[in-house]
């Protein structure tokens, strides 16, 4: 649309702009989700369960049930609160991002037990990880999203 008044001329690309400004805040909003599932993975890998790996599943139960009977055990795990130690290792490998409309992402994991670390149940208290980590990169997010937007 043009608009003429005295020889002035005013061109309007408000919908031009926009698409433009929608581009580059989803391609950075994709840049801050990777950040973020990657911290939680590193968070998440960087706390382990085990002082000295079981051989196999026999011998990791026992180290589990061992704890939990008061007895000495490599098996440590994460208390209520923190974030999670990793076990075998399946949470961190199925943490992941998507697009949830044009201005939107989504982190989290398919897991049921990823909920309930992250919000607990009636038997396991909460090691919140998720929100932690969003929280710990809220600085770096900010800067990516709020960088000028080149012509």
């Amino acid at each position: 649309m043009a608009v003429t008044a005295n020889k002035t001329t005013i061109k309007w690309h408000g919908p031009k702009v926009t698409r433009r400004i929608e581009h580059v805040l989803s391609r950075r909003l994709d840049q801050a989700a990777e950040l973020v599932r990657s911290q939680i993975v590193r968070n998440l890998r960087s706390n382990q369960s085990w002082t000295k790996r079981p051989k196999d599943k026999k011998e990791r139960w026992a180290a589990v049930w061992d704890y939990y009977a008061g007895k000495p055990s490599p098996y440590h795990p994460s208390k209520p609160g923190k974030i999670p130690h990793a076990d075998t290792g399946d949470l961190s490998k199925r943490m992941f991002w998507d697009r949830k409309g044009k201005l939107t992402r989504r982190i989290g994991t398919p897991l049921k037990y990823g909920l309930w670390l992250q919000v607990g149940n009636r038997k396991i208290k909460p090691r919140p990880y998720l929100d932690v980590t969003l929280k710990q990169n809220f600085s770096k997010i900010r800067l990516i999203i709020n960088q000028p937007i080149q012509k």
